[in-house]
Protein backbone atom coordinates (compact mmCIF):
# COMPACT_ATOMS: atom_id res chain seq x y z
CA UNK A 1 0.00 0.00 0.00
CA UNK A 2 1.29 3.44 -0.91
CA UNK A 3 1.29 6.41 1.40
CA UNK A 4 -1.08 9.05 0.08
CA UNK A 5 0.38 11.86 2.17
CA UNK A 6 3.61 13.81 1.82
CA UNK A 7 6.69 12.38 3.55
CA UNK A 8 10.39 13.16 3.68
CA UNK A 9 13.56 11.16 3.08
CA UNK A 10 17.28 11.74 3.46
CA UNK A 11 18.90 11.42 0.02
CA UNK A 12 22.52 11.47 -1.11
CA UNK A 13 23.14 13.76 -4.08
CA UNK A 14 26.02 11.89 -5.64
CA UNK A 15 26.89 14.68 -8.08
CA UNK A 16 27.07 17.21 -5.22
CA UNK A 17 28.65 14.96 -2.62
CA UNK A 18 26.21 15.66 0.19
CA UNK A 19 22.92 14.56 1.76
CA UNK A 20 19.71 16.55 1.59
CA UNK A 21 16.07 16.14 2.55
CA UNK A 22 13.62 15.43 -0.27
CA UNK A 23 9.86 15.87 -0.17
CA UNK A 24 8.11 12.78 -1.46
CA UNK A 25 4.78 11.30 -2.44
CA UNK A 26 4.38 7.72 -3.62
CA UNK A 27 4.60 8.69 -7.30
CA UNK A 28 8.02 10.33 -6.76
CA UNK A 29 9.74 7.08 -5.77
CA UNK A 30 10.70 6.09 -9.33
CA UNK A 31 12.38 9.47 -9.90
CA UNK A 32 15.12 8.60 -7.40
CA UNK A 33 17.87 6.00 -7.22
CA UNK A 34 16.64 3.88 -4.30
CA UNK A 35 20.20 2.98 -3.29
CA UNK A 36 20.93 6.63 -2.42
CA UNK A 37 18.30 6.95 0.33
CA UNK A 38 19.54 6.60 3.89
CA UNK A 39 18.31 3.33 5.34
CA UNK A 40 17.54 1.92 8.76
CA UNK A 41 19.25 -1.11 10.30
CA UNK A 42 16.95 -3.42 8.31
CA UNK A 43 17.79 -1.84 4.94
CA UNK A 44 14.52 0.05 4.57
CA UNK A 45 14.68 3.70 3.48
CA UNK A 46 14.04 6.10 6.35
CA UNK A 47 10.77 8.05 6.09
CA UNK A 48 9.83 11.05 8.17
CA UNK A 49 6.50 12.77 8.68
CA UNK A 50 8.02 16.27 8.69
CA UNK A 51 10.93 18.02 7.07
CA UNK A 52 12.12 19.18 10.49
CA UNK A 53 12.21 15.59 11.75
CA UNK A 54 14.29 14.52 8.72
CA UNK A 55 16.70 17.44 9.19
CA UNK A 56 17.09 16.67 12.88
CA UNK A 57 17.90 13.03 12.09
CA UNK A 58 20.42 14.11 9.46
CA UNK A 59 22.08 16.61 11.81
CA UNK A 60 22.39 13.96 14.49
CA UNK A 61 23.75 11.16 12.28
CA UNK A 62 25.69 12.78 9.41
CA UNK A 63 28.86 14.85 9.58
CA UNK A 64 28.24 18.52 8.81
CA UNK A 65 30.53 18.53 5.76
CA UNK A 66 28.25 15.93 4.14
CA UNK A 67 25.05 17.93 4.69
CA UNK A 68 23.46 20.13 2.02
CA UNK A 69 24.94 23.65 2.50
CA UNK A 70 21.41 25.11 2.50
CA UNK A 71 20.62 22.99 5.56
CA UNK A 72 23.91 23.49 7.42
CA UNK A 73 22.81 26.83 8.83
CA UNK A 74 19.92 25.09 10.56
CA UNK A 75 22.31 22.80 12.44
CA UNK A 76 22.84 23.64 16.08
CA UNK A 77 26.49 23.16 16.98
CA UNK A 78 27.33 20.50 19.53
CA UNK A 79 29.53 21.52 22.43
CA UNK A 80 32.46 19.38 21.26
CA UNK A 81 32.32 21.06 17.83
CA UNK A 82 33.01 24.58 19.06
CA UNK A 83 34.51 24.44 22.58
CA UNK A 84 38.26 24.90 22.92
CA UNK A 85 38.59 22.95 26.16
Amino acid sequence: MFREDVYYKVYYLIDKGYFTVVTMQWFDENDYNQELFEKDEFGSPLEFDSEVEAEEWMNKHIKVEYIDPALRNKRLPRKQDYRLE
